[in-house]
């Protein structure tokens, strides 16, 4: 992939950032963690801070998750059982103003329809 070898190409600050990142991507069979791995190191390659675009939670944090969220104008979070980069997320949503959470299998599809 074209965006791979960009991202991996790059030095400096967004080297650092993607270097757990595309370990993970690396690491997996899983075309759907793949895709959810180019897309934070994207993130990350385009300047923009990743954990301030896509929040993630632990299971096990529920309710601090909530409460933060509810400040959100707008947010994509997902929450896993373990902080494992191979984990598929246990949930992802889209916090969007004060019509509460919408949920989706995947952060690929959240991407694909432009939200």
């Amino acid at each position: 992939m074209k965006v791979v070898a960009a991202i991996e190409n790059r030095g400096g600050v967004v080297r650092e950032k993607t270097r757990n990142i595309m370990a993970a991507f690396h690491s997996t069979q899983d075309v759907d963690i793949k895709c959810e791995r180019v897309l934070r190191a994207l993130i990350c390659y385009l300047g923009e801070d990743e954990p301030a675009f896509i929040k993630d939670y632990l299971i096990s944090q529920h309710e601090d998750a909530e409460r933060e969220l509810e400040l959100c104008t707008i947010a994509i979070y997902t929450t896993r059982s373990t902080e494992g980069l191979l984990e598929p997320p246990h949930d992802i949503g889209v916090i969007i103003e004060a019509d509460g959470a919408v949920h989706f299998s995947s952060l690929v599809l959240i991407f694909s329809l432009g939200l």
